[in-house]
C-alpha cells in the first residue's frame, strides 16, 4: 500500500509536468533537446526550431508547432490588411522570405513557389469578412463581394527590387518582409528608392515589416 502511495505521489506530477510542457509546445518551441539537434531560425523575438534545413523546402514546412504557425498567419493577415487598406488602385504588393529559394507562408504555406519556376506574379484573394486572406482559391471568389482580388509579386534571392520595379507599372509599391529573414533588399529600397513609409507588425514574437516606396 505505502509503495502504491508513493508511486502516485511521483506520476501524478511527472504526468502533470510533460502535458504542460505539451501544451506550452503547441504554442512555441521549447524544447530543448531538438534546438541541440535541429538548426533553427528567428522570426523576431524568438527562435523556430528548422526541422527540415537539410532540404530546405522553406521555413513554413520546418514549423510542426501548430499553434506557432497560426501565429504567423495572423501577423501576415494584420499586415496584409494594412495593405489592401491603404493602397491605390495602380500600387503593388510585394513580399519576400529573403534567402529561401521557396516563398511560403501564405495561409499555411499553401502559395509556395520555387524560383525555378520562373512565376513571379500570383493572384490571390483578400476575404474582408475574416479580415486576411482567402482560405483557399475558388472561382466564386470574384463574384463574391466579400473577395477582394490582388495580385502578389514573390521577390526571390536572385531578383533585385531594380529589377523588379522596373518591369511594373504601378505608382507604389508596398514591400512585405519578416526583418529576421531577409537578404537586405530593404537596403535596396532605402538606397536606390524614395521610401514613403515603413510600418512595423508584431504578434507573439514573430515580426513584419512593411515599406511602402516608389521610384
Amino acid at each position: 500500500l505505502m509503495l502504491q502511495i508513493d508511486s502516485t505521489k511521483i506520476f501524478l506530477p511527472v504526468t502533470t509536468g510533460l502535458c504542460l510542457i505539451s501544451l506550452l509546445g503547441s504554442f512555441r518551441d521549447i524544447d530543448p533537446v531538438s534546438f541541440l539537434l535541429f538548426e533553427d531560425f528567428n522570426v523576431g523575438d524568438h527562435r523556430v526550431v528548422d526541422f527540415e534545413k537539410s532540404t530546405h523546402p522553406g521555413p513554413g514546412d520546418s514549423i510542426i508547432c501548430n499553434r506557432e504557425y497560426y501565429s504567423y498567419e495572423i501577423l501576415l493577415s494584420r499586415a496584409l490588411t494594412y495593405v489592401i487598406k491603404n493602397r491605390g488602385e495602380n500600387d503593388e504588393i510585394m513580399f519576400s522570405t529573403g534567402d529561401y529559394d521557396i516563398n511560403w507562408g501564405f495561409s499555411g504555406g499553401r502559395y509556395s513557389y520555387g524560383y525555378g519556376d520562373g512565376k513571379h506574379y500570383f493572384e490571390m484573394f483578400y476575404d474582408r469578412s475574416i479580415d486576411g486572406l482567402a482560405n483557399g482559391y475558388e472561382y466564386g471568389y470574384y463574384s463574391n463581394p466579400e473577395m477582394i482580388p490582388f495580385d502578389m509579386h514573390y521577390i526571390f534571392p536572385s531578383e533585385t527590387i531594380e529589377s523588379a520595379v522596373s518591369e511594373s507599372d504601378a505608382h507604389s509599391f508596398y514591400y512585405l518582409y519578416m526583418p529576421s529573414l531577409n537578404s537586405g533588399k530593404e537596403k535596396e529600397i532605402r538606397e536606390d528608392m524614395k521610401v514613403i513609409s515603413e510600418t512595423g507588425f508584431e504578434f507573439r514574437g514573430w515580426k513584419m515589416n512593411c515599406i511602402r516606396f516608389s521610384r
